[in-house]
């Protein structure tokens, strides 16, 4: 059945893989598959299309989320939101059941979207998830809300953390910026080893996921861009002006990308929030923009440097 919409964006809900609520926004050009059982964006792809970059796992394809989630490598994949550092979860994982364990509530209201959560019980913090598409653009945002209702067991300052699970792609592609708080390096290693034909040079960093090892690695830009075999992707975040590496978790890193080995291939494109001290009765927000392409390059890294704006090699 159809949903009350503004003539640019229409709204449907439907049955996708099994989950018979999910919700497709479209605006002509792109659609948001949005599934609240699952608590998450499920795609985002072009319309007409049948897929796109969100990586989706077929093993819990209708399923509705609980505590045992992360049992299944990747979980449901498509894109969510955690609160970080991951250091302040209780054993450091699974994630934290109001965040991702439960499903989520929806709203639709003049073509936007609001999924809510449960409050975490740990945390005293619900998400809000605000998911709306530009008008006659392939570009899809998200605005992420965190709400502190009590006095929480979890204290420590927190950030907004958004994760897009994506499919295994052609390469990735970080602009460095000018300058950078992680030069000369210009990336912050997260964990041992590197990732797959990784490349440091002209401004741009480009690597491949490890088939065999999980890879880590985290960067001060504001962009990311995964470049599959037909669709390109960018994800935007904006650092917040005048605050330091301290004020982020991962050493300072506004954006991570997480690699996953064989048999599971996907990667993580990850986006941060500045870390607050959240009181009783406030809230924070972090918005994250999408943006697709149906790709023109022959070269990958041609084509990712075209999508991020950079100056061809």
């Amino acid at each position: 059945m159809s949903q009350p919409a503004t003539p640019a964006v229409q709204v449907v809900v439907t049955n996708y893989h099994g989950w018979t609520n999910a919700i497709v926004l479209g605006n002509g050009l792109v659609e948001a598959v949005v599934v609240p059982d699952a608590g998450r964006v499920m795609q985002f792809r072009f319309t007409g299309s049948t897929s796109g970059p969100f990586w989706e796992n077929p093993k819990l394809f209708g399923k509705t989320s609980a505590n045992n989630n992360w049992n299944t490598t990747g979980a449901f994949g498509g894109d969510k939101s955690w609160p970080a550092p991951q250091s302040d979860w209780k054993g450091g994982w699974p994630p934290p059941a109001g965040f991702d364990g439960s499903p989520y509530t929806c709203e639709i209201t003049n073509g936007i979207v609001n999924l809510t959560g449960v409050i975490d019980s740990a945390y005293k913090i619900q998400v809000t998830r605000t998911i709306e598409l530009a008008a006659h653009q392939p570009v899809m945002r998200i605005n992420t809300v965190f709400r502190r209702f009590d006095s929480a067991i979890r204290t420590n300052a927190v950030s907004v953390w958004v994760i897009t699970q994506v499919t295994d792609p052609a390469g990735i592609y970080v602009p460095i910026p000018s300058p950078s708080i992680f030069a000369p390096a210009n990336y912050h290693q997260l964990g041992s080893g590197m990732p797959g034909r990784f490349t440091n040079a002209n401004g741009l960093i480009s690597f491949t996921r490890d088939t065999v090892t999980q890879r880590h690695l985290g960067f001060d830009a504001g962009s990311l861009a995964w470049v599959g075999t037909n669709l390109s992707l960018r994800i935007d975040a904006s650092r917040v002006t005048g605050l330091s590496e301290t004020n982020y978790p991962n050493g300072g890193c506004l954006t991570v990308v997480y690699t996953n080995p064989n048999p599971t291939p996907y990667e993580e494109l990850e986006c941060f929030g500045p870390l607050t001290n959240l009181l009783a009765g406030q809230t924070m927000s972090f918005v994250t923009t999408y943006t697709l392409f149906n790709r023109t390059e022959n070269d990958p890294e041609a084509e990712g440097r075209k999508i991020l704006g950079l100056p061809a090699r």
